[in-house]
This record gives structure tokens, C-alpha cells and sequence, in this order.
């Protein structure tokens, strides 16, 4: 495992796995998580679920998906206790290109508006699931 610290306190972790053959995971951990987010007013954290369907600044999703078509990088994106972070899995050939594909969605995401509502509806309709369990009250 290789972790490196950026002179901006960007964190960046590449770990090959022996779970599967030519398999990369890659984390990137940013800012300060749900310590960052307010505790006496409510927040849209459940919008980080949209995070990565609004693409990039320059380019939606849907021509992200064209333009790396054959080229295995991934990402996801969540809100951890101390830093917001972006995961991926990539195969060492493509690793270049999923670590440019994180340091993107760091520095240029998209934030469309057409990301969002399918999170809201999805989200809402796990709020009652939510409320039902001693984590979620």
C-alpha cells in the first residue's frame, strides 16, 4: 500500500489487493467529512449520492462513459466521519487514467442540476427505513 499526503492535505491511498488479479483500489480522502457539516441545521448531505452522476465541469456522465470506454476506472463517492471521500477500482494498466479521473472530481465536478432529483426521490424513499432504526433516529 502506498499512501501519499499533498502539500493540501489531500490524502491519496493506492492498495493492490491479491483479492483479485490486476486489481487496483484506489481512495482519495478530502476536507473533513461529516465534521465539516453543520450540527444544529440540516445539511444535503444526502446529495452526495448525486456527486458523481453530474459528471464533470466540462463533460456530463454520459460522455464520461463514451470517452472511457475500454478503460477500467471507476469512482464513487461518500461522506465519511472525518473527510469526504472518492473510491475507485482499476486495473494497474489504467491507473493513470483513474487517478486523473479522481483528482477531476475533486477539483472539477459537474454539479448539474439533472444529477439530483432521482437522489432526492431515492433518498426520501429511505427516510421511513431510516427513522425505524436506532442508527437513523
Amino acid at each position: 500500500m502506498v499512501t501519499v499526503r499533498f502539500a493540501n492535505n489531500v490524502r491519496l491511498i493506492v492498495k493492490p489487493t491479491e483479492f483479485s488479479q490486476d486489481q487496483v483500489l484506489v481512495s482519495v480522502h478530502v476536507g473533513n467529512g461529516l465534521l465539516a457539516l453543520p450540527v444544529d441545521a440540516p445539511s444535503a448531505a444526502w446529495a452526495c449520492y448525486g456527486f458523481i452522476s453530474g459528471g464533470l465541469k466540462a463533460i456530463d456522465q454520459e460522455d464520461m462513459e463514451h470517452a472511457f470506454a475500454g478503460i477500467l476506472a471507476s469512482s464513487s463517492f461518500s461522506i465519511g466521519e472525518q473527510a469526504f471521500q472518492l473510491n475507485g477500482v482499476t486495473r494497474p494498466a489504467d491507473l493513470l487514467m483513474q487517478l486523473q479521473l479522481l483528482a477531476a472530481r475533486v477539483s472539477q465536478p459537474g454539479f448539474r442540476p439533472e444529477a439530483f432529483p432521482q437522489t432526492r426521490a431515492a433518498f426520501l424513499s429511505y427516510l421511513p427505513q431510516l427513522e425505524a432504526t436506532p442508527a437513523g433516529s
